[in-house]
């Protein structure tokens, strides 16, 4: 008896939920097919007019009301973020440039189709600004971490299939940048790889790149460590005093592939200080610099790191 009385009880709870379930259905299809009328903020976005001008507006939002049933509501929140005016039918009047919503209403209703009705725009002209553009060509920086089993390194240097690119975008951003930097490409290699890494874009949307991606060439070896004494080269003495350096001669250490051992002469190598510092720095020390070096060594150390000196009279 106990047995039919949680039989009977638990069919009870079924047929309730699937009655509660049935009910939610059918709630969904009437919300989602019914036809309701709906306001959105709309960021109008930058507008490239011609090769030396942007277009932005003011404001930078307007007002769209939209009817349409709720499923094309729902899909309405992604088409809106690739409104793009036409600027073609821009109006020039003695107070500025103009945009009437009639032209803005035209691009709106193609990108959102025949299920959608655009019921008003406001405000209803949107008053536009030029800014003057330029292009420009930068250098593209690698940002790398790259580790090596033990035994393995880099045989030459890191590789980029561009290293630059052109920029575009208003004259007063782009006037100070000269450079940009890759996305970190951060891997461990036992052989040489190419891998593809993005450019980081600026945050900045008006800035564009020609290029979005390059490719890194790592060249990878077994490698080898070698060791030379070279001597210490004075640069930038101006006033032709008579320098004396301690040491003279430094060591230079570098790791190498190993085929390219034999490669290594001490006249590849150029290692200098700067005699013009001298009389700027109260260091008695010139730091050493590594001015010249073949391209298949890498990690270089220097021993000392500077040197001492004595002008003479």
């Amino acid at each position: 008896m106990n047995y039919l009385n949680k039989w009977s009880k638990n069919d009870t709870i079924r047929k309730f939920t699937f009655i509660w379930v049935i009910i939610f259905f059918v709630w969904c299809i009437v919300t989602l097919s019914s036809e309701k009328s709906k306001s959105y903020q709309v960021k109008l976005p930058y507008l490239i007019h011609s090769e030396n001008k942007i277009i932005y507006g003011l404001p930078q939002t307007f007002e769209l009301t939209l009817s349409a049933n709720g499923w094309n509501h729902y899909k309405i929140q992604r088409r809106l973020k690739k409104i793009k005016a036409n600027p073609s039918p821009i109006q020039g009047t003695l107070n500025g440039f103009f945009l009437d919503n009639v032209e803005l209403r035209t691009d709106i209703k193609r990108l959102l189709g025949n299920e959608v009705k655009v019921d008003a725009v406001y405000p209803s002209r949107l008053r536009l600004n030029w800014i003057k553009t330029a292009n420009k060509k930068v250098k593209v920086m690698p940002n790398s971490s790259i580790f090596f089993p033990q035994g393995i390194g880099l045989s030459g240097s890191i590789q980029l299939s561009s290293d630059s690119i052109t920029i575009f975008g208003p004259e007063y951003l782009i006037r100070s940048i000269n450079s940009i930097t890759t996305n970190k490409l951060e891997v461990t290699l036992a052989k040489s790889g190419s891998y593809e890494v993005g450019i980081s874009a600026f945050s900045n949307s008006l800035i564009q790149l020609s290029e979005n991606k390059v490719r890194f060439f790592v060249p990878v070896d077994k490698i080898t460590s070698g060791k030379i004494i070279l001597p210490v080269t004075i640069v930038g003495n101006s006033t032709n005093d008579k320098i004396s350096l301690f040491p003279q001669k430094v060591t230079i250490a570098y790791e190498v592939a190993v085929r390219n051992f034999l490669k290594v002469k001490p006249e590849q190598f150029l290692i200098t200080v700067d005699a013009s510092k001298i009389a700027k720095s109260k260091n008695e020390k010139l730091v050493l610099n590594i001015t010249k070096k073949p391209q298949w060594v890498g990690n270089i150390w220097l021993s000392p790191t500077s040197v001492n000196y004595i002008i003479e009279e």
